[in-house]
C-alpha cells in the first residue's frame, strides 16, 4: 500500500467543482494510483487518493500541487500526505496548493 493523499477544497470560493476536479485528478494520476473516495459538506469537499507503492512520493507531491493550480482549484485548497503504513503517532504533511 502506497501513500494516501487527501485533497481539501473550501466552499465559498470560486474554482473547480468537485465532480470535475475528481475526474481530472483520476485522469492525471492514471496508473500511478487511484481515487479512493471523496465527499462534500458545508465547509467544502475532499478527494481521496492513494499512490501505488512504486511511486516517488516527492515527485507526486510537486506534480499534484502544480496540477491542482492549473485545474483552477479553489484558493485555500490543500492536501495532506500520509506516508505508507502511517499510524497516529507518525507525522503527516500538509501541502498548500497556493502560497499566502
Amino acid at each position: 500500500m502506497g501513500a494516501d493523499i487527501y485533497i481539501y477544497c473550501p466552499s465559498g470560493a470560486p474554482g473547480a467543482a468537485r465532480g470535475d476536479l475528481e475526474y481530472d485528478v483520476e485522469e492525471f494520476i492514471g496508473d500511478a494510483g487511484e481515487v479512493t473516495g471523496g465527499g462534500s459538506g458545508v465547509q467544502g469537499f475532499n478527494i481521496d487518493l492513494q499512490l501505488n507503492d512504486d511511486q516517488d512520493l516527492e515527485h507526486w507531491v510537486i506534480r499534484l500541487r502544480d496540477f491542482l493550480r492549473q485545474q483552477g482549484a479553489r484558493r485555500g485548497t490543500y492536501f495532506t500526505v500520509y506516508p505508507p503504513d502511517w499510524h497516529p503517532n507518525m507525522a503527516q504533511r500538509r501541502v498548500e496548493v497556493y502560497e499566502g
